[in-house]
């Protein structure tokens, strides 16, 4: 993955730089923002592809994306104060997300 990702960079950075030799001209500069809007796109979805572990926050976000979630079917039959059910949730996801950052941190010292 990352020879590929080495080889897409440098396929950018010789479109941007043919496009810095030439003269200026307002094709030229629609080009330069379709390169640019490309490459955007392409960073975006080289993160998936990089080694090592993901950041957190994206991890939870792609679970979200795909409906995968924290659980919301608890309710007043499982719990020994039905009113804490949603902030008990909400402290032990929150301390699960926080042990995940300390990890990647670490991983990515």
């Amino acid at each position: 993955h990352l020879q590929r990702l080495r080889l897409r960079v440098a396929e950018f950075a010789e479109q941007m730089e043919a496009m810095n030799q030439g003269p200026y001209s307002e094709e030229g500069v629609q080009a330069f923002e379709s390169c640019v809007s490309a490459f955007m796109i392409f960073l975006y979805e080289a993160n998936e592809l990089l080694p090592g572990p993901t950041h957190p926050a994206v991890t939870y976000y792609r679970k979200r994306k795909q409906g995968q979630g924290a659980v919301r079917n608890q309710g007043f039959g499982t719990s020994s104060n039905p009113q804490r059910v949603g902030q008990r949730q909400r402290t032990k996801t929150k301390a699960k997300y926080q042990y995940d950052l300390a990890q990647w941190q670490y991983a990515n010292q």
